[in-house]
């Protein structure tokens, strides 16, 4: 039967409409908010969003499943969730963000972390969780750009409410710097405003009683942030596992910025002298020093960038001091080298029961402190001929491929090469290591150096044969 016009126009709004829902997904219901605390740490480059929580199953069915609302200009920059029991904290729940989307009445998009229960909660019982989220953010800097020596000013902006998809029944803000921050565009309802805790450094608002469920009402933090705001944009660090040498090479290619405040009047070496006092203290907004927190017993350092060696380097004890070609002020760039060396027993071990297999543990991260990281690719070298049989991440990362690439005297395939893929990491996340199970027999071990010498032998035995030829034409 033909459509008409009327009817095919009706039939597509219906469509649309059903995959909208789809889309969305169900929206998170059945429990209630008993008691929510919520803390911003903005003492650092990154954000740290903290939930502690103590709700009430008001479903008549089991529940399992809790959501967290992320405002979805937020879930591009988000790094991790993590979860505990407030009994339990070193028992971590299984959290993920939810491909859900909810658009409130004032046009906010909210996507949701979940977090999982051991086991469904019963109707009408209660439990205590704390809840983290992780962004690859800071605040925006107030004003955009200053002169030298001037105080650096950051802007954050937050929901004041509980911004939860449940009712609350008392709920509390508390937002925590390393200065004074005060509230920009203070509401008259002295209800809604905070109160600064001089012996914390905190922020705090509440509490508040019986709020409704998507609450929408904003804060404009103003805070005093010091030290720089360091962001690497690209990290390609190349791990080199030889078991010959028994090494482990290390090599990290930089590309970072200051994603600080500006300066308004350009650079000058006069006032950047008065202040370079300062920098000894890290009392500056710009890169002065970067600290490089490296592994234990490393030995062979090295930095080079565009230019060539830099020779502004120290190593003291785990950390290795560099010192750019020039300060990093908001908005400038510096893209640098660095490597070493460690013994390879540092980070492998033999399995007991199988002298040919091996277990790769490796930190995600060396580097400086206090810093985010938007891309970044951990490759490890594996020596040729070995067999990769597994690898994981403790941290979820974007993508995980295996390939083979050539280096010195390789005869076939050549190493084995894996690539993890990161985005919207933070100084913290470098404590977790990558976990590389593969096997390296003893033929594989001895094939490379036993080719070798064959190969140089048999050059050396067809040079010496040419030698004894006499060529030469007699009379």
């Amino acid at each position: 039967m033909l459509l008409t016009k009327q009817s095919l126009t009706v039939f597509v709004l219906l469509l649309v409409q059903l995959i909208g829902t789809f889309a969305q997904g169900i929206l998170p219901s059945g429990w209630e908010n008993i008691k929510l605390t919520r803390e911003l740490d903005l003492q650092h480059t990154f954000t740290v969003e903290s939930f502690q929580l103590t709700i009430k199953n008001i479903a008549d069915k089991p529940l399992k499943q809790y959501f967290i609302p992320i405002p979805k200009q937020l879930r591009d920059q988000l790094s991790t969730i993590t979860a505990s029991l407030s009994k339990n904290t070193d028992a971590l729940l299984n959290c993920y963000v939810s491909d859900t989307l909810n658009t409130l009445e004032d046009g906010t998009v909210l996507s949701y972390g979940v977090v999982e229960l051991p086991t469904p909660l019963q109707p009408g019982k209660e439990i205590d969780i704390v809840a983290r989220i992780f962004y690859n953010i800071a605040g925006i800097p107030y004003p955009s750009k200053i002169k030298i020596g001037e105080v650096q000013q950051l802007y954050f902006s937050t929901n004041r409410l509980p911004l939860s998809p449940y009712s609350t029944l008392e709920g509390r803000l508390l937002v925590k710097t390393k200065s004074d921050v005060k509230e920009d565009n203070k509401p008259e309802d002295q209800f809604l405003q905070g109160t600064f805790n001089d012996d914390t450094n905190t922020l705090e608002f509440g509490p508040w009683y019986d709020i409704k469920p998507y609450t929408v009402s904003n804060v404009d933090l103003i805070y005093k942030h010091v030290p720089a705001l360091k962001e690497v944009i690209n990290l390609q660090r190349d791990i080199w596992v030889a078991h010959w040498a028994s090494t482990i090479q290390f090599e990290e290619y930089y590309e970072l910025t200051n994603k600080g405040v500006g300066l308004t009047d350009g650079f000058s070496r006069l006032e950047f002298m008065k202040r370079s006092q300062l920098a000894q203290f890290g009392m500056i907004p710009w890169i002065h020093i970067l600290e490089m927190s490296l592994p234990e017993q490393a030995t062979e350092h090295f930095c080079t960038d565009k230019v060539g060696m830099v020779s502004t380097t120290d190593v003291v004890g785990d950390t290795f001091y560099i010192k750019p070609r020039f300060p990093i002020f908001g908005g400038w760039f510096y893209n640098f080298t660095i490597g070493w060396t460690n013994p390879l027993n540092q980070f492998l071990q033999r399995y007991e029961n199988d002298d040919e297999t091996f277990l790769l543990t490796v930190p995600i991260l060396n580097g400086p402190q206090d810093t985010v990281y938007d891309n970044v690719n951990v490759t490890i070298y594996l020596p040729e001929g070995a067999e990769l049989l597994d690898a994981g991440s403790p941290v979820s990362y974007k993508s995980i491929s295996t390939a083979h690439e050539h280096s010195y005297f390789d005869m076939k395939e050549g190493h084995v090469k894996l690539t993890f893929e990161f985005k919207n990491l933070f100084t913290d996340i470098g404590k977790a290591d990558l976990l590389v199970k593969y096997r390296y027999s003893k033929a594989a071990l001895y094939k490379k150096p036993l080719s070798i010498a064959a190969y140089f032998f048999s050059a050396l035995m067809g040079f010496f044969v040419i030698r004894s030829l006499n060529l030469s034409i007699n009379n």
